[in-house]
């Protein structure tokens, strides 16, 4: 599996996040390069408030086990590599409520954006201007 992972809300947070950003569905995201662990379980990057830190995780341990969608993209594997280049820095909750993005700090859906290449960043809209991107972004710019 390759793409972005984006997944229902499964506690307050990601519910407050969806329902903030257009309620589209979606309160969190990852991404999926294709990896698996010793188990054979897809591993998926991402940044969370469980972890506090940018974390390569087994899928169904993020998903809480509610209904995702895995968005493709074109260039998911330098998206992916780039991503891993992050893996220990930590999670910014500070951008969950408005704040401006601090650099080295993350949350899930500012991780997946800057992974991103710049032709796909540009298809990216944040809901809000001079807010950070946030999970039904994504979708919007990648899921119809």
């Amino acid at each position: 599996m390759w793409g972005i992972v984006c997944f229902a809300p499964f506690d307050l947070d990601t519910r407050a996040v969806d329902r903030v950003t257009g309620g589209l569905g979606y309160g969190h995201v990852a991404l999926a390069g294709g990896e698996t662990d010793d188990y054979g379980r897809t591993l998926v990057i991402d940044a969370s408030t469980v972890t506090r830190c940018v974390s390569r995780r087994p899928l169904l341990e993020v998903s809480h086990r509610v209904p995702f969608r895995v968005l493709p993209l074109e260039d998911c594997r330098d998206c992916y590599e780039r991503a891993v280049e992050h893996l220990g820095e930590p999670y910014d909750l500070r951008q969950l409520v408005g704040f401006r993005p601090r650099p080295g700090r993350w949350t899930c859906s500012g991780l997946v954006y800057e992974c991103l290449a710049t032709e796909a960043r540009a298809r990216v809209r944040p809901w809000r201007k001079g807010w950070s991107v946030a999970p039904n972004d994504l979708v919007r710019a990648f899921g119809g």
